[in-house]
């Protein structure tokens, strides 16, 4: 089947047209390289679906793929590896963080991996590692291991020193281990 140059001419200029508004607001690039924000190659506003480099803070609105840098921030959401000192989401985490602090503002499902803390605003569906601090806001399906791990309703493990399930009827508090199914 042949194309007149008319053809393609039209369907490209109504076609494209369609979609310019879309492509405007929701750029998605495939590589970020960021000093501080907002002095990084693409926009905040932008998401990045490849790897990002953040030497001292980068921030973008949704990150897929690879996340390094010594703070890393995600207005939306993160599905894939972001390693770095400070690791911030303000979206749903997919995968695995690991950093010195990890915090997600809505729901986690994977592996959080800290030195010092990991806080999840909503539930946690894995695991949750920290020398010091776990807390899930909302349900934790899984395994919390730190020195300090509460939850609000637990469907799963803890183990350490100080282990809080404020959602149980009989015990909110358990040393070393704690457990419900």
């Amino acid at each position: 089947m042949k194309f007149s140059t008319n053809f393609i001419f039209t369907w490209l200029l109504v076609g494209g047209g369609c979609f310019a508004a879309d492509l405007k607001k929701d750029l998605t690039t495939p590589f970020q390289l960021a000093l501080v924000a907002p002095l990084q190659i693409f926009d905040e506003k932008d998401s990045v679906a490849g790897v990002r480099f953040n030497f001292i803070y980068g921030r973008n609105e949704d990150v897929r793929g690879l996340d390094v840098g010594l703070v890393n921030h995600a207005s939306g959401d993160v599905g894939g590896l972001q390693y770095g000192g400070v690791n911030i989401v303000g979206g749903e985490l997919r995968g695995l963080q690991s950093g010195i602090f990890n915090t997600v503002g809505r729901n986690a499902y994977g592996w959080q991996s800290a030195t010092i803390g990991n806080l999840v605003s909503g539930d946690v569906t894995g695991l949750q590692t920290s020398s010091i601090l776990n807390k899930t806001n909302g349900s934790m399906k899984g395994v919390q291991i730190g020195l300090i791990n509460i939850t609000e309703q637990l469907h799963g493990v803890q183990i350490g020193l100080l282990n809080f399930n404020r959602g149980s009827d009989y015990f909110s508090f358990f040393p070393i281990l704690n457990m419900s199914f």
